[in-house]
């Protein structure tokens, strides 16, 4: 996890507000729950998905086989915007959008979801197989482990800054639990 002194005053500097700066804070926190040294994770920026959407950042996990063609599987979404930018519905909408589009995921695969806002946070963990509602399910903390809650009890967003242990928790989780479909 990033240093909570570099992001206070990443955060004190401004760098949290637009966009592109949130996006490349999470790209930094993300590599280090994904190493991508020896190619077992990508982490990719802006992948098209159609003639109009691109992905903030997609994590891709890859198998290798002996002579073959690697095999690539989606194990995290990340959508970022900036502190001003749209809502967390808007953005929840966005992720579980892309997520459901046919052909991204197989029937019974989940994926990580992670929402960047300024300088809040909120992860969700998606499950293609669930009823429309139930897709996409908040992860919080709750007695300092990370745990998956009912979409009833979703937890306001953690501040990366303000609420640096919980953020260190979940994002520990997810480095301890790379791939969601444990």
């Amino acid at each position: 996890m990033i240093d909570q002194n570099h992001l206070r005053q990443l955060a004190a500097g401004g760098f949290m507000e637009v966009e592109s700066d949130v996006n490349g804070v999470w790209n930094a926190a993300i590599h280090q729950s994904y190493p991508t040294a020896n190619v077992e994770y990508v982490v990719a920026p802006e992948v098209r998905i159609d003639d109009q959407n691109r992905l903030d950042l997609l994590v891709r996990s890859f198998t290798y086989s002996a002579g073959g063609n690697p095999t690539a599987k989606p194990v995290l979404l990340f959508e970022g915007k900036g502190s001003s930018g749209d809502s967390w519905e808007r953005l929840e909408s966005q992720l579980s959008g892309y997520l459901n589009r046919p052909g991204f995921l197989t029937p019974t695969q989940k994926c990580w979801a992670l929402g960047g806002r300024g300088k809040d946070m909120k992860l969700w963990r998606f499950h293609k197989a669930n009823a429309e509602f139930q897709k996409l399910l908040p992860w919080k903390v709750e007695r300092g482990a990370a745990k998956e809650v009912p979409r009833e009890r979703a937890p306001p967003p953690y501040s990366v800054v303000d609420n640096y242990d919980e953020v260190r928790i979940l994002l520990d989780y997810i480095h301890n639990h790379p791939d969601p479909n444990f």
